[in-house]
């Protein structure tokens, strides 16, 4: 199923709606990230439905609405205890999604910023105990971040972004595929009509 499909289901239209209109550049990067999901999970089998994939996401940063205002839209460096206000939009998400969404959506909202190397959070999860759909949403979060223009900073090439991942503790088989895919995603993503569209309103 397409991403514009899925978010006309009534729970995920809600959900992205409220984030819409309050983040949309979370928005905007979240629509981003199932793009780059999509694209990975045709070159990779992860073991469970490519939807509830997509689905987790779509809402992987839905708890960010549970995070003041002033420190999404922040630039800044943040204290040690904005970092942990900022962490815990994983539990926020984890909390929205919980009994409504697929198991495997609620787990990447939950644990979509966990790594291989136990310095992730919530938990600080290692390896095998980190799903590998989680993994991947992981890598394709990571990626959209760094590639993307924001206000307070410019974007990273493609090979400056996938440098700097091959330098982090992230499971390097999906971001080699990512690799492979090349600019091609990059360009898929910035002309996506969904953002695109929105990007001329926000």
């Amino acid at each position: 199923m397409r991403i514009s499909e899925l978010m006309q289901w009534p729970e995920i239209q809600v959900l992205m709606n409220m984030e819409y209109l309050t983040l949309p550049d979370v928005f905007i990067h979240s629509v981003r990230v199932a793009h780059i999901t999509e694209r990975l999970l045709e070159r990779i089998d992860v073991g469970v439905s490519h939807d509830e994939v997509l689905v987790g996401a779509l809402l992987h940063d839905i708890g960010k609405l549970f995070v003041p205002f002033n420190l999404n839209l922040s630039p800044k460096r943040f204290t040690s205890v904005e970092h942990s206000i900022m962490h815990s939009h994983t539990s926020a998400g984890f909390k929205i999604v919980k009994g409504i969404f697929p198991s495997v959506a609620c787990d990447i909202v939950y644990m979509h910023h966990e790594k291989d190397d136990g310095s992730g959070y919530p938990v600080g999860l290692i390896k095998n105990d980190i799903p590998n759909y989680v993994k991947l949403v992981c890598v394709a979060d990571i990626y959209e971040a760094l590639t993307a223009r924001r206000t307070y900073k410019k974007p990273y090439s493609h090979d400056v972004a996938i440098s700097k991942m091959y330098n982090d503790a992230i499971d390097m088989r999906y971001v080699h595929e990512l690799n492979i895919i090349g600019e091609f995603i990059l360009s898929e993503i910035d002309n996506n009509p969904i953002v695109e569209h929105l990007e001329l309103m926000v």
